[in-house]
């Protein structure tokens, strides 16, 4: 088992922190279990666009990322200015299978 934080720890964590929470899934079932955790939003980054729920939700105060790629575009065109992001070690996995990271600095 990876030693990872799980995703719901870290939603519910914020939501205890008073904090507004935006989670998505790729899968409905999923978007279901995220609304039993009291999210403001859940939804399905794959029948809804990314950027129009962070439009409508944002802007963004911190970003939990543990994707990369295309969302982590998206959620840093959608932050706060000097909004945080927290980068889970399992998106460089995730994305490219090597371990190494390449962000820009925006």
């Amino acid at each position: 088992m990876h030693p990872l934080i799980p995703i719901s720890v870290v939603a519910q964590l914020a939501k205890f922190a008073g904090l507004k929470v935006i989670g998505s899934t790729g899968d409905d079932a999923k978007v279901k279990w995220l609304e039993g955790l009291k999210l403001d939003v859940a939804f399905n980054y794959k029948t809804t666009k990314v950027a129009d729920v962070l439009k409508e939700h944002g802007p963004i105060d911190i970003y939990f990322d543990n994707v990369g790629g295309e969302t982590l575009d998206i959620a840093i065109e959608n932050m706060k200015q000097f909004g945080r992001i927290i980068v889970s070690p399992h998106s460089h996995f995730h994305n490219n299978g090597h371990g190494h990271c390449h962000y820009d600095a925006r």
